[in-house]
């Protein structure tokens, strides 16, 4: 049976993103299969969790908390999309609720001028 994932990070930015107004989706999912799993002729289900800013249909970044997911082991957030310049990589991982809070408040901010 694998470890319950650590929600606290991903809840805490749900929260704040509802305290300041700013839109967002959320989506939960479970029993989510993994492909490459399946692929080898196993079965494996995961819990997924994803925050969708400034809503799914429109995205321009999420935050993830998924097994694997970078950082989940300690619950982490993984964000896509909106990352500092100087990010090599589509992902940034390991992140605090705040730093992905203040990512996007700063680009709904600008976007609202």
């Amino acid at each position: 049976m694998p470890r319950e994932l650590d929600l606290t990070e991903f809840n805490k930015l749900e929260q704040l993103l509802k305290d300041a107004g700013i839109p967002y989706e959320r989506e939960d999912r479970e029993d989510v299969p993994r492909k490459e799993v399946e692929a080898m002729g196993l079965r494996c289900y995961f819990d997924h969790h994803e925050i969708y800013y400034p809503s799914k249909a429109e995205h321009l970044s999420d935050a993830v908390i998924s097994y694997g997911s970078y950082g989940s082991a300690s619950g982490l957030l993984e964000q896509m999309g909106l990352l500092p310049p100087v990010t090599q990589d589509s992902v940034q991982g390991e992140l605090f609720a705040e730093e992905v809070f203040e990512r996007w408040k700063a680009h709904w901010e600008r976007s609202k001028k």
